[in-house]
């Protein structure tokens, strides 16, 4: 069953019915309205639930952990919302998504571990929030991961070599974040990469063996981006220096 109330100039707050009476919905879409207020803590009631879409709203408060009761979802989209506190680590239960969005809202503390067990994830947008701390090592062992944009937060630490692990992602967007550290040259690995953005953190110069050549390389195969501070950087294969 679906529910499709796209674009309707819709106010006020996600009415109790939607997740109290249409437990039979597989496919909920009230994006690009004007609702607000939370998401109802008892969205878990949606147990057929495969796509959310709750998108381009003002929805506020955080982001409900009986969401990651919801284990047949495969596309949770809760983007450019009002949305604050931290990252649910039960979302990581949901072991047949495939695409998370949660970019574009005020999201802060750390990525949880957890997160790594999400391993049908292809894509993970976490950009434009308040998130800190490391990228957590789960994170490297997703294998299917093709688009991983963390920008524009507040992470830190540097990326280790079993980020060279991720050989399907194809995006890897990390700038403006405050990482430090060099780049392992086992990156030179992630032969489908098509987009590197590194810019406005705190990666030198002091390259791991290979690690910025690796990385060049890839620019004569499927590298068409790279974006990196050429001021701290000494890059001559990067596309852009802004």
């Amino acid at each position: 069953d679906t529910l499709y109330l796209d674009s309707n100039d819709l106010g006020g707050t996600i009415p109790p019915m939607v997740v109290s009476q249409l437990t039979e919905l597989q496919d909920l879409r009230l994006r690009s309205n004007h609702l607000t207020g939370p998401i109802p803590s008892d969205v878990d009631n949606l147990s057929k639930l495969k796509l959310l879409y709750l998108d381009d709203n003002e929805l506020t408060s955080t982001i409900p952990a009986s969401l990651g009761s919801l284990v047949r979802l495969e596309e949770m989209h809760l983007y450019k919302n009002k949305l604050t506190g931290p990252l649910p680590s039960e979302l990581g239960n949901l072991r047949y998504l495939t695409l998370l969005y949660l970019d574009s809202n005020q999201l802060d503390g750390p990525i949880p571990d957890s997160f790594g067990d999400l391993h049908s994830l292809q894509q993970l947008f976490l950009f434009n929030n308040r998130l800190t701390g490391p990228i957590p090592s789960s994170l490297y062992g997703i294998e299917n991961v093709e688009e991983l944009r963390l920008n524009n937060n507040e992470l830190s630490g540097s990326l280790p070599t079993e980020i060279g692990q991720l050989l399907k992602l194809r995006n890897l967007h990390l700038e403006n974040n405050e990482f430090t550290g060099s780049l392992p040259h086992q990156m030179g690995n992630m032969d489908d990469l098509e987009e590197l953005r590194i810019q406005n953190n705190g990666f030198t110069e002091s390259f791991s063996e290979g690690g910025l050549d690796s990385i060049c390389l890839l620019r004569d195969q499927s590298l068409a981006e790279f974006v990196s501070d050429c001021d701290e950087i000494s890059c001559d294969c990067c596309s852009q220096c802004p």
